[in-house]
């Protein structure tokens, strides 16, 4: 890393810090399923629940377009579609899905998944005409 950032003029490569982007954003998603009762034990130990700043992450990773730009989305609409959002708003949280799969059908038009995840999506909105559209 450090023969990388001497070559680079102390500046990180994008693809350096989408993959670490990646990963912590991936990580603190996944520590938002942890019960709170674990939580606890876990934060003793120095782990923190941060789901907004692990969705910054793997927003900017997507809006990068690497090689984890499709995973990113995969794992963001997951995270907005599947999982539960607690007491927040899911007006909000869908549309920032809507946001998102909009632009993913978009750059991978013949993906599987995308069309799945937006059949899901409209689906939950009670668009029946829409969600068959999109298998």
């Amino acid at each position: 890393l450090i023969k990388v950032l001497a070559h680079k003029g102390g500046e990180v490569p994008t693809y350096i810090s989408d993959n670490i982007k990646f990963g912590v954003g991936m990580f603190y998603i996944f520590l938002t399923l942890v019960p709170s009762g674990r939580m606890k034990v876990l934060s003793v130990i120095g782990f923190v629940r941060d789901s907004e700043l692990g969705e910054q992450y793997l927003q900017e990773v997507f809006r990068n377009g690497g090689v984890r730009a499709p995973i990113s989305a995969l794992v963001l609409l997951t995270y907005y579609l599947f999982l539960p959002v607690g007491l927040g708003d899911v007006s909000v949280t869908l549309q920032k899905a809507k946001l998102l799969l909009d632009k993913c059908n978009e750059i991978y038009p013949n993906n599987s998944y995308f069309h799945g995840y937006s059949n899901f999506y409209h689906r939950k909105k009670g668009e029946t005409g829409e969600a068959l559209r999109s298998m």
